[in-house]
């Protein structure tokens, strides 16, 4: 009976069997009796002055006398992307992976944005609210892809709060060049051609608000199946998680993604079409007061030529302020999506990051294809922009 009623499910999953999913994701990691689900409410008032009590999910753990350490996921993430590392982090840091409100295991209240400081807001301030209530006064902030965009900006807002910020290939630093319009291919600018259809259509859903997430829902069953496509091209095709843990990944970012649509709307007001910034930080990051520093994928589809850009803009306001300082770093053999393909080589080159010395650790190169290098992702613009506009999202 209850195999029948879950085949009757329009959208397969719920909060609980999301929950049991990171739970099993845990015990693959190997830190199920070690770290900690903790959901922290707060008094929230959205912009337009609505009133609601809300929670924040973390992933915790580590000795409270180590260095804090919070994490911010990416879009469509959550903090139970990072089980493979937090058996390293929570060695060295008290760690804290936090689901930004509205996305993964937080609740998910009705997104009212219209603006790009409208939209930074709902995520920076509710998170200042969970930082008070918990009374975390500094901390080494690690942010990935649109993690790394959102954690710059709270950097920005509140850099008494932040020893370090470390960006882990993030969205949202470049500009969109000038010439961009130029670079695009007369077939894809030609709106006669089944490919310029497709490109105008990919521009058209994404100033629409169309996200992932909206799609997945409303294909029902099929969503479920397209999320496991997803996560078995990534992570098995490269060698990078088991099937086993392709398996429970993939119940557990369905579960986030399939789940009440709420931040994931922002993405229309933080990012223009195909992942162009709205609000560059390499204009705004010259005004950065703590230490900061990059890691990318070797062949990371972000363009870390735009993160040089900003460590000059930073360094011709001020000298560095430690060693890692306006440092960036790239990962061998890794794309974006560095720290799950080459935990190992990434966790020392944080450690090195922050001055903290990796000791005996031995690191051992993963084998297995990057994900999404630059150069497939640029010849899928030419040949398939709607496919690639969906790896653009399903990336940050």
């Amino acid at each position: 009976m209850d195999r029948l009623l879950d085949k009757l499910r329009w959208i397969r999953t719920s909060r609980n069997e999301t929950v049991q999913a990171q739970a099993r994701l845990l015990r693959l990691g190997g830190v199920e009796q070690l770290v900690e689900a903790v959901d922290t409410t707060i008094e929230w008032t959205d912009h337009r002055g609505r009133k609601t009590t809300e929670t924040i999910h973390s992933l915790e753990g580590g000795d409270d006398r180590n260095p804090p350490l919070i994490y911010f996921p990416g879009y469509a993430a959550a903090s139970g992307f990072i089980f493979r590392n937090l058996g390293q982090w929570i060695g060295r840091f008290s760690v804290k992976a936090v689901d930004f409100l509205g996305t993964g295991l937080s609740s998910r209240p009705s997104f009212r944005a219209r603006t790009t400081r409208e939209a930074e807001d709902f995520f920076i301030e509710s998170f200042e609210l969970w930082r008070r209530k918990r009374n975390i006064e500094k901390f080494t902030l690690v942010g990935h892809s649109m993690g790394g965009y959102l954690a710059a900006t709270y950097a920005l807002r509140h850099p008494e709060h932040v020893s370090h910020l470390v960006l882990v290939c993030p969205a949202g630093i470049g500009k969109r060049p000038d010439d961009w319009e130029e670079k695009i291919p007369p077939a894809l600018k030609n709106p006669f051609t089944i490919r310029g259809m497709l490109f105008r259509s990919a521009q058209s859903l994404w100033d629409w608000g169309l996200t992932p997430g909206g799609l997945i829902r409303a294909l029902g069953p099929l969503g479920k199946t397209i999320v496991q496509g997803y996560t078995q091209r990534r992570f098995i095709t490269g060698n990078h998680l088991t099937e086993e843990e392709v398996a429970a990944f993939s119940e557990f970012m369905y579960g986030c993604v399939a789940a009440k649509g709420s931040g994931e709307y922002a993405l229309r007001h933080i990012l223009m079409p195909f992942a162009f910034a709205r609000s560059p930080l390499e204009t705004r990051m010259a005004e950065l007061t703590v230490p900061v520093s990059f890691i990318y994928g070797e062949s990371d589809w972000m363009d870390r030529q735009a993160g040089h850009r900003a460590i000059e803009s930073i360094k011709a306001r001020r000298p560095p302020l430690v060693e890692g300082d306006c440092k960036l770093v790239e990962i061998r053999n890794a794309g974006h999506y560095c720290q799950i393909e080459q935990k190992d080589m990434f966790f020392r080159e944080m450690l090195g990051m922050l001055g903290m010395d990796a000791g005996a650790m031995v690191v051992e190169e993963e084998a297995g294809e990057a994900i999404e290098t630059a150069e497939q992702l640029e010849e899928e613009w030419n040949t398939a922009p709607m496919s690639a506009a969906t790896h653009v999202v399903e990336g940050l």
